[in-house]
């Protein structure tokens, strides 16, 4: 007679979910039932699942504050075998959520016969993956709230400093060159560098500071220069995977990365800014930049 261990597990088992939504809405489901530490992971899971379906297990329990055993042990607990068998949902879950992506990647592949080039290798068509997958996440997460709140603030601002780290120096320089032609007086700093620093202590009540994080992890330097902004009244803007803080009259918009890879995704940082100069150019000189025509087409039908 099994046991009544065995029984359990294997009643796990066959109820846990064998794709994304369904995993996401069982584990929302149960976060009440959980320890606080697992509730600390399926929190985590449930609002990061691109970066779970990329990461190793020991990067996830770094950003999650937790040892990588517990992130295993959630895995069990949730009726799989381990994290891996769990982190395949999590995949299966990214491609999915890239509509269309199968048929884009056999025209890209076709394309490229044509002109006589080699078939796409994984390495490329994971890239592709992961920057359409960027871009449909903006789409399901973006705030119109936030985003409108944003725009206003940078409409009104004095000086608009934008801060990111090299990694993110594309970005930052593109949102910096979208509002200096609108013409507005716009300012591109490298967070945690000496000439950032300076700057920053320049900025006065009526500047809006934009932080664009490409990382999950802020560094102190980071946290200094928005301590600065904060002190001297200037309203923030933050961007990011993980966008803090929260203060009153302050912005927060969410742009997925996959911070995990050497080079991060950044078509969703990029879209995302550049709706913003787009945002604040229909506000102040429409004439400078056309907005699309979006009766023309169906952004979810790729």
């Amino acid at each position: 007679m099994p046991s009544p261990l065995a029984t359990n597990t294997t009643t796990l088992r066959s109820t846990s979910p064998r794709d994304l939504p369904g995993l996401l809405k069982h584990t929302d489901d149960r976060l009440a039932q959980l320890s606080p530490q697992f509730q600390q992971v399926a929190r985590y899971f449930i609002d990061n699942s691109d970066e779970v379906a990329l990461a190793p297990v020991r990067v996830l329990a770094g950003h999650i504050g937790v040892h990588p055993s517990t992130i295993v042990r959630f895995a069990k607990h949730m009726g799989y075998d381990g994290f891996k068998e769990m982190q395949l949902i999590f995949k299966a879950g990214m491609y999915a959520k890239a509509q269309g992506l199968n048929s884009r990647i056999s025209r890209l592949d076709q394309q490229l016969a044509a002109r006589g080039n080699q078939k796409s290798s994984d390495g490329v068509r994971n890239i592709i993956a992961a920057e359409i997958t960027s871009l449909q996440t903006l789409l399901e997460r973006l705030s119109m709230e936030e985003l409108e709140r944003a725009v206003k603030l940078l409409v009104a601002a004095r000086i608009v400093w934008v801060v990111c780290g090299l990694d993110g120096m594309a970005v930052g320089a593109h949102l910096t060159r979208m509002l200096t032609l609108l013409p507005r007086d716009a300012r591109l700093l490298e967070a945690g560098s000496a000439r950032s620093a300076e700057a920053i202590h320049l900025a006065r009540a009526g500047d809006v500071i934009v932080f664009i994080e490409i990382s999950h992890e802020r560094s102190d330097e980071t946290l200094a220069e928005i301590a600065v902004a904060l002190r001297a009244n200037c309203k923030l803007i933050v961007i990011g995977p993980d966008p803090r803080p929260r203060e009153d009259g302050h912005v927060t918009l969410q742009a997925s990365t996959n911070s995990t890879q050497p080079v991060p995704t950044l078509a969703g940082p990029l879209t995302l800014v550049h709706i913003l100069g787009m945002q604040v150019a229909n506000r102040t000189n429409p004439s400078r930049f056309q907005l699309p025509d979006m009766a023309q087409f169906d952004p979810l039908g790729w």
